[in-house]
């Protein structure tokens, strides 16, 4: 399971982070291009921010059952639209329930809305070096897999328009209550790489 599972996971992974940056280039040219216009009609409006920061979850149901094909781990008759943070099982869209940005199976919507959530580790990533955040979803889906702590994963964009620059900083979070538990794992699987 480990290497049939993982690969299409990081396939995943790389493709909603692909969407991601699509989607926050497509935000920077409507900033430049709204900006360019204000300037025409108005020359004494403020200039727009230099550096936005765009929120985007890495586990977008409709992005990531596009691209999967499965089917509900409850209704195995209808095709998923998409997946858990927290267990990563495909769900179809009656089985999904959202919160903010996030989507969760019946189960662990419960879970994560009764209980404190923590950021555990941060990834930065660039275009330059966009694998850097796979250890992460990797680190995840192991720590659910051999001791079921559950965790999620968001993704922040941070657009540097002056400098023309995009980074992507990978978040992990887990439960207060697993905190410590986490951040050793997390820290002995750092000195083993």
């Amino acid at each position: 399971m480990e290497k049939d599972t993982l690969l299409p996971l990081l396939v995943g992974a790389l493709m909603l982070a692909t969407i991601g940056l699509i989607a926050a280039v497509g935000i920077l040219a409507y900033l430049l291009f709204k900006k360019t216009s204000g300037e025409k009609k108005h020359e004494s409006s403020p200039e727009v921010a230099n550096e936005i920061t765009v929120v985007e979850e890495p586990q977008t149901p409709s992005a990531y059952a596009e691209h999967t094909q499965g089917l509900c781990a409850n209704h195995p008759d209808i095709i998923a639209q998409g997946m858990c943070a927290i267990c990563a099982e495909l769900f179809c869209e009656t089985c999904l329930k959202a919160y903010e940005m996030l989507h969760f199976c019946n189960e662990h919507y419960e879970l994560f809305i009764n209980h404190k959530w923590v950021e555990i580790e941060t990834v930065k990533t660039s275009p330059n070096d966009p694998e850097s955040g796979l250890s992460l979803y990797t680190h995840k889906e192991k720590m659910w897999r051999e001791r079921k702590i559950p965790s999620y994963i968001m993704t922040h964009y941070k657009i540097d328009i002056e400098n023309d620059l995009i980074e992507s900083h990978i978040k992990l979070y887990a439960m207060d209550s697993d905190r410590q538990t986490v951040q050793r794992s997390s820290n002995s699987k750092r000195e083993h790489q």
